[in-house]
């Protein structure tokens, strides 16, 4: 399903989407020649600020502009754990595929697992997902939260997490402090970039195994360090 300018509206699918693209149509196919558009002609960007829900998989999502502050996003299924459980079990609510061309302002629920979520502006908003969040790429600042509870395998920030920016990544099953015997951890960060200032708040229940920060850091950092 393509929307080619703005989604303003509800749109509540009961099962799954294959795709849905909300950008204008020059970002879908290529862009009109210049002496084709006229100055009176509005400016398209495709951003999100109504709502999209659905309980099933999401196998691709694409915002061109922005997921604005009233924009929500919601793959919720109420048979999905609250977070991602010692046991593996299915789950039913996920996203495999999400990028926002420009900001997200609004916010991002997902009761399953996000598999890749890509941000070309920056993230002020809510990212909730309450199983795992594995790749997240965002080119600007992140100045609001990100929360999962399984194991990112790549956090990428192109700007700062900046003082107000929220990074947890963590589950209840893991324990307060390293015992006797190494148990498996669920809520991990395997490799955080930062290419700016780390001055917001990383929380990590399990290990966060290699962290790069290009700017300052003034943080603080609850996790594990292997």
């Amino acid at each position: 399903m393509t929307i080619g300018h703005n989604l303003s509206g509800a749109l509540t699918v009961t099962g799954n989407v294959v795709n849905l693209t909300v950008a204008p149509r020059s970002q879908i196919r290529s862009a009109a020649p210049s002496w084709s558009r006229t100055r009176s002609q509005p400016r398209r960007t495709g951003d999100v600020s109504g709502s999209v829900t659905e309980s099933g998989i999401v196998a691709l999502l694409t915002i061109g502009g922005s997921l604005t502050a009233s924009g929500k996003i919601t793959a919720s299924n109420t048979n999905d754990p609250s977070q991602l459980p010692l046991t593996a079990v299915p789950t039913y609510a996920n996203i495999t595929t999400m990028s926002v061309g420009q900001n997200l302002v609004g916010k991002l629920t997902v009761t399953g697992n996000v598999t890749t979520l890509t941000v070309g502006g920056t993230v002020s908003g809510t990212v909730f997902v309450q199983g795992t969040l594995t790749t997240m790429k965002v080119t600007g600042d992140v100045s609001g939260t990100v929360t999962e509870s399984g194991t990112i395998n790549l956090l990428t920030i192109g700007g700062s997490l900046t003082a107000t920016g929220i990074i947890t990544a963590a589950n209840t099953n893991d324990p307060n402090q390293l015992p006797p015997l190494d148990p498996p951890w669920l809520g991990n960060i395997v490799t955080f970039t930062i290419t700016g200032n780390l001055a917001g708040h990383v929380l990590v229940t399990g290990d966060l195994t290699t962290l790069t920060v290009g700017g300052n850091l003034s943080v603080s950092c609850w996790c594990r360090i292997r």
